[in-house]
């Protein structure tokens, strides 16, 4: 009997993963190579990988060998668990791209012919009743410094040397992050070891809603049980029927469902979904130099006093897909520079290989879990703003 899957360790999948997504950012991925590199993230044989995703031997065959000019339709089906879209490119021949989720956010600061985008999947109170508080404050401290840290996707040992070359005392000082706390990196299911750690004040980054996206749903308990008995094939399955669970994979987020359908598993994952949902979308402090906002991706308007209006006036609105994942600010967009009412802003999401300054707002995200980009984790103190703002 022919085997169907070539056996390979959790590690070794998750480095053909991040691999496969670092090359595909780079844009040095033919189609030819993505074909085989996606066969080999599930361990399939063509045959077996042919009839998961619905097309014939000849396509995977093709495709494999760069021969032949599968139609969008049948790249589609195959390239869907990987969060991929197939679109027609240049010459006719298709390329891959991610979905566009980002590609709907509202206009960066929305008048009245702003067009309405799908709002978020969200509930309005969480796990324990408590209600949700988009925006928290934070007086200044008199006691110690304040830290602001980069995305830093489950890399918390690296975090922890961070803070320990700075002498960093939680009793006194306070540390901030601009969300993305989790994914892709090999320790995010040690999340909640590290907030208490560090007492870190987060606000919600569009990973931690991604993990809410998939968890605040009826999740079919056959499904977690399939998960326990055969997770590779569960999984594979998983991702192919349901769109939520394969933009989770693909965005890092898989340690999470293996959490969640682990048999120790379900307090825990519980325990981290009440903690995403009590982040807020914004936080601003008080420093010696003024006030100082945090949000995770995009400014909604160009005034800080109608960005934080907007968020607690607004539940599940299109402001909030904007502060989650809207990159236009870090590609040339025509968009006001400075934000208004406030010294400096201070955002992730979007990694670079330094600190990235446009106006009053400062981008943090150095890649921290990107081997291409040097696996750099920026932590700044909050008094080296001025020097950051000339």
């Amino acid at each position: 009997m022919s085997r169907t899957h070539r056996e390979r360790s959790r590690e070794e999948t998750n480095a053909l993963r991040r691999a496969f997504y670092e090359r595909l950012d780079r844009g040095d991925l033919t189609l030819q190579e993505s074909a085989r590199l996606m066969r080999g993230m599930v361990g399939m044989t063509q045959a077996a990988f042919a009839a998961h995703r619905g097309v014939s031997v000849r396509t995977i065959q093709d495709l494999e060998r760069g021969r032949g000019r599968p139609s969008i339709e049948s790249l589609n089906r195959i390239v869907s668990i990987f969060g991929l879209e197939a679109r027609p490119g240049p010459g006719g021949t298709p390329a891959l791209a991610h979905r566009q989720r980002e590609a709907a956010v509202v206009s960066h600061f929305p008048g009245p012919e702003t067009r309405p985008v799908k709002p978020l999947r969200t509930r309005q109170h969480a796990p324990d009743g408590d209600l949700l508080q988009p925006v928290h404050r934070y007086p200044r401290n008199t006691r110690g410094r304040d830290f602001v840290v980069g995305d830093v996707h489950g890399c918390f040992s690296m975090l922890d040397a961070e803070l320990t070359a700075r002498g960093f005392d939680p009793a006194r000082d306070r540390l901030f992050s601009v969300g993305d706390l989790v994914d892709r990196g090999a320790e995010s299911p040690a999340v909640l070891d590290a907030v208490q750690r560090h007492d870190i004040r987060a606000v919600r980054g569009n990973h931690e809603q991604g993990i809410l996206d998939w968890a605040l749903r009826d999740i079919d308990p056959e499904r977690v049980q399939a998960m326990r008995n055969n997770p590779d094939q569960a999984l594979a399955e998983w991702t192919w029927g349901d769109g939520c669970t394969s933009e989770l994979v693909y965005n890092g987020g898989q340690w999470f469902i293996e959490l969640y359908c682990a048999e120790a598993g379900p307090v825990k994952a519980r325990d981290i979904v009440s903690y995403f949902f009590a982040l807020p979308y914004a936080i601003e402090v008080e420093t010696a130099h003024g006030l100082v906002g945090i949000v995770h991706a995009g400014l909604p308007c160009e005034r800080w006093p109608d960005v934080t209006h907007t968020l607690q006036a607004h539940r599940s609105s299109q402001v909030r897909e904007t502060v989650l994942w809207d990159r236009a600010r870090w590609t040339g967009a025509p968009i006001p520079e400075r934000i208004e009412g406030v010294s400096a802003v201070i955002v992730g999401h979007t990694p670079h290989r330094e600190i990235r300054l446009r106006g009053n707002v400062i981008d943090i995200d150095t890649g921290a879990v990107y081997r291409y980009l040097g696996n750099r984790l920026t932590v700044l103190d909050l008094a080296d703003i001025p020097a950051w703002l000339g």
